[in-house]
């Protein structure tokens, strides 16, 4: 094989070096057959398809996965942490985009505005140290009386937003009253912390809400910046987050009512859900300032978000000549990406083999969306369809969607529901990848991947692509080969004629394709004045044929016979006046009867005659031509001239 491949590189390497790189492509695209360039033509078109479906397919599922590894989502550990890194990442676009507000996100460190620093200035001063709230916190959640443990409880109020004490962050007391619990001195910090989140409740959800709308003339949180993800103009929800736990949260989308905001963040958190933890919060205390994350799933249900908080010191004081706070705390905004995202998720997805399938959940069930369009599928997608069909969810799968549905509802932890990835049962196929994603509100997108099929797919196209590249490259060898070979051929007849002529009597001579001397035999050479053949073609070689012919009407006369050549007539004999003392413009000058030759070759780009031989015969001056003068006719006597 080794051995093949070397004489295959031998033999284009003498071909391009001896006719011509230009030359041999010319052959290759218009001198050869028509069947075997066609055909050629045919399989280069598969493999350049084939090479752009893989190479995207490849370069999609690289950008995917390096994306995924570089960009941190959540720090927090879930179990479906890396199916919403991979998500993220193949639909997210890119760093260095604009928003549509034209703001600055993590790319390159947000700054607050003016106008948000001023409301945060005015926020800290707010929070001065309360000893217990204004409003007693209720139960919200035992309707039916007190709960086994204080710590299955969660307490709330009914200030502007909704109040969130998880109870997690409460003593696990199977007798109490909750008053008396938050009067006592080991739970100061929480009382505190919800007397503070009080009257931070009309700056938070009140003034900060009207004032940042997101229109075009209205102040914004951050600085305009060139280095951003696409997000909405105006944000989702706000929180304030006290270290504690203790959670003030505002969502945009409903009234400012404690009854609106409390109905809907209901059951969207647990008792076990500390706010506290999540991977925004500490960052934002150490920066002292603006702090922006990537895009993640929400846990409050908003879908995919990206968050920007700020540190906030809570109950500030000077202290022994020293400023001092209570606790820490910050503010956080949600911000929705402005991208279409279901359709990019879709259209990702397809690039797997997969669906994406919209759905509404509610009333403990969840039914496919149809009012949803369905985003156009990328052309390696469609391609992949012809040999995979697409993975379809069936109705044990829908059944398993409402399921999942109805049991996070049941148990009062949506956000197990719409705060994060599901995934659901594979069956008996290990290859299904099964799993909803939360787009918002109720609606969430049901995906279903076959990875075996991907798999499969992936192994087709690359060995049809490289099957189709390697039948291209074997025919255009071929069209070479056949190129080569008649060039040799003619090589060889060449040579079988120069050694039948070399030892005959008249003068022979060889031309290659520039009209120069190759060989001549002993007759021309002594013809011209040298001793032996081998003399007179070393010095010849220098030469021209045409530079020995004499005068204009014998250059005229070759010039003819090249220009007839060209057009493929037959070959004819001329009579010229040539230079015969060795060198052109040496005398004597003789005349020669000049019977050519060619052998048919491939035409070369230059359009010039091929290599050409001739038997040049010593001749006689032609004779004079008689011409009758027309006055003799007349006078009836008959005077020649001569021409």
């Amino acid at each position: 094989m080794i051995e093949l491949v070397r004489q295959i590189l031998l033999f284009l390497k003498d071909l391009f070096f001896k006719e011509g790189l230009r030359d041999s492509l010319r052959w290759l695209l218009s001198g050869s057959p028509l069947v075997l360039r066609l055909t050629t033509l045919g399989f280069l078109i598969v493999s350049v398809i084939l090479s752009g479906i893989v190479f995207s397919d490849i370069s999609e599922t690289n950008r995917v996965m390096f994306q995924a590894l570089s960009s941190p989502v959540e720090s927090m550990p879930h179990p479906n942490s890396a199916i919403e890194a991979l998500l993220l990442a193949s639909v997210l676009p890119k760093r260095g985009q604009s928003d549509s507000a034209g703001r600055q996100t993590q790319g390159t460190k947000p700054k607050a505005t003016t106008e948000f620093s001023d409301d945060l200035r005015s926020l800290q001063t707010a929070l001065v140290p309360t000893d217990k709230p204004g409003d007693k916190p209720e139960l919200m959640n035992a309707e039916t009386g007190k709960l086994p443990e204080l710590s299955d409880a969660i307490l709330s109020d009914r200030h502007e937003g909704f109040l969130f004490v998880p109870g997690a962050i409460l003593p696990a007391l199977t007798d109490y009253d909750v008053d008396k619990v938050l009067d006592d001195k080991n739970n100061v910090s929480v009382a505190e912390d919800i007397a503070a989140s009080q009257v931070a409740a009309p700056i938070v959800c009140g003034t900060m809400r009207e004032r940042y709308k997101g229109y075009d003339n209205s102040p914004t949180i951050f600085t305009k910046g060139a280095d951003s993800d696409a997000i909405t103009p105006r944000y989702v929800q706000s929180y304030l987050i006290f270290r504690s736990g203790v959670t003030r949260l505002c969502e945009t989308s409903v009234e400012t009512g404690w009854k609106e905001q409390r109905a809907y963040y209901a059951n969207k958190f647990t008792p076990r859900t500390l706010l506290q933890t999540r991977f925004y919060f500490e960052p934002s205390v150490q920066d002292k300032q603006l702090f922006s994350t990537g895009p993640y799933i929400d846990l409050g249900g908003n879908g995919v978000v990206e968050t920007f908080c700020h540190y906030v010191p809570v109950g500030e004081k000077n202290q022994n000549g020293a400023t001092v706070q209570r606790t820490d705390a910050v503010l956080c905004f949600d911000f929705s990406l402005a991208i279409n995202l279901r359709a990019e998720i879709q259209s990702e997805v397809s690039r797997f083999g997969g669906t994406a399938t919209d759905f509404v959940c509610k009333d403990n069930s969840c039914m496919r969306d149809p009012t949803q369009p369905v985003a156009p599928w990328p052309f390696a997608a469609r391609a992949m369809s012809f040999f995979f069909p697409p993975s379809q969810l069936d109705t044990s799968d829908e059944t398993e969607i409402s399921d999942r549905f109805a049991a996070a509802k049941n148990h009062a932890d949506e956000a197990v529901f719409f705060g994060d990835v599901t995934t659901l049962d594979g069956g008996v196929n290990p290859g299904i990848v099964k799993f909803t994603v939360p787009m918002g509100g109720t609606q969430i997108l049901a995906i279903k991947i076959d990875v075996n099929g991907y798999q499969n797919w992936r192994i087709i196209s690359l060995a049809s692509t490289a099957a189709c590249i390697a039948v291209t490259m074997i025919l255009a060898l071929l069209i070479l080969a056949d190129y080569g070979l008649k060039f040799r051929e003619q090589e060889r007849a060449f040579a079988a004629v120069d050694s039948i002529m070399s030892d005959v009597p008249s003068p022979y001579a060889r031309l290659d394709e520039d009209g120069k001397f190759l060989k001549v035999n002993d007759a021309f050479a002594q013809l011209l004045g040298y001793r032996s053949a081998a003399e007179g073609t070393a010095e010849l070689r220098r030469y021209k044929y045409e530079e020995f012919l004499y005068d204009d009407v014998s250059k005229e006369e070759f010039r003819a016979i090249k220009l007839e050549r060209r057009e493929g007539k037959p070959y004819r004999s001329y009579t010229v006046q040539f230079w015969t003392g060795g060198r052109p413009g040496v005398p004597p000058v003789r005349w020669l009867k000049v019977h050519g030759g060619d052998v048919p070759a491939p035409h070369t780009a230059r359009k010039k005659p091929g290599q050409s031989f001739g038997i040049l015969i010593p001749v006689e001056a032609p004779k004079p031509i008689a011409v009758i003068d027309q006055r003799s006719i007349v006078s009836g006597t008959e005077v020649s001239k001569t021409a």
